[in-house]
């Protein structure tokens, strides 16, 4: 490796890993409004979250981030990076790609948007009252419709949504998995509705305290020997899981 790729690779990962770092704070953000935060700072901390999404918008479809991506393409095409180096130019090149189509504004608006609905799921969830969700759902979708036009699609629109959550997988793909699964399914719940067997169900409309749900929960990540140093376990209103950073999940 000369002088020069190990220079612009140095300043491609201390780039990046201010990116990640952005990110890392948003990430706390979000756990933050899921794990108990005042619902009187929804509204101020989704404009946080929406001007910090908004730089890591910029910085991501940067012309600083443009030139790096064109400079380490070059040095992969001739076999002089490290493999991990190589992901992280393919990784960063498709975010950049696909983020370059989108008006920052509409991206910062949308994003504002995502952090305020939740808040508002939770509350309509808790009144079991959805109409109070309604037009916020509606206008993430009016969002994601408009972004797919601008991102592009092939065959079917859902396909570039699913490539961004599941990497490779389109409609046609899973199509064919359910095709299959339901092959299997259907004539296994029409052989269990007939039996004449009937199993004890109680346990599925039986109440649970949160203390009981949280100490089975315990007891299930120390089996799986889950480091509860590097990690924690949280009341929230829908179960998830996110990620800081290694130390932190």
């Amino acid at each position: 490796m000369t002088v020069a790729t190990y220079e612009v690779e140095k300043q491609f990962l201390t780039y990046v890993k201010k990116i990640q770092n952005y990110g890392e704070a948003l990430s706390l953000m979000f756990w933050d409004l899921r794990t108990g935060a005042p619902k009187k700072g929804v509204d101020q901390r989704s404009e946080v979250i929406g001007m910090l999404s908004s730089e890591v918008f910029v910085m991501s479809t940067s012309d600083e981030m443009g030139n790096y991506l064109t400079e380490l393409e070059a040095l992969i095409s001739e076999d002089k990076l490290s493999e991990t180096t190589k992901k992280m130019v393919e990784e960063c090149r498709k975010e950049y790609d696909r983020n370059k189509k989108i008006p920052q504004a509409e991206y910062e608006a949308y994003v504002k948007l995502e952090a305020k609905a939740e808040s508002v799921w939770e509350e309509a969830r808790e009144k079991s009252d959805f109409e109070m969700f309604r037009p916020y759902l509606e206008q993430i979708v009016e969002f994601k419709k408009k972004f797919i036009t601008y991102w592009g699609y092939e065959t079917y629109k859902y396909n570039t949504l699913l490539d961004m959550y599941e990497p490779g997988i389109t409609v046609e793909v899973l199509d064919h998995v359910f095709g299959q699964l339901r092959e299997r399914i259907v004539p296994l719940v029409k052989e269990i509705s007939e039996s004449q067997k009937r199993l004890k169900t109680s346990a599925l409309s039986e109440h649970f305290s949160k203390e009981k749900q949280k100490n089975f929960t315990l007891e299930l990540l120390k089996q799986l020997n889950y480091d509860f140093e590097a990690g924690r376990l949280d009341e929230t209103v829908h179960p998830f899981e996110i990620t800081l950073n290694r130390g932190d999940v």
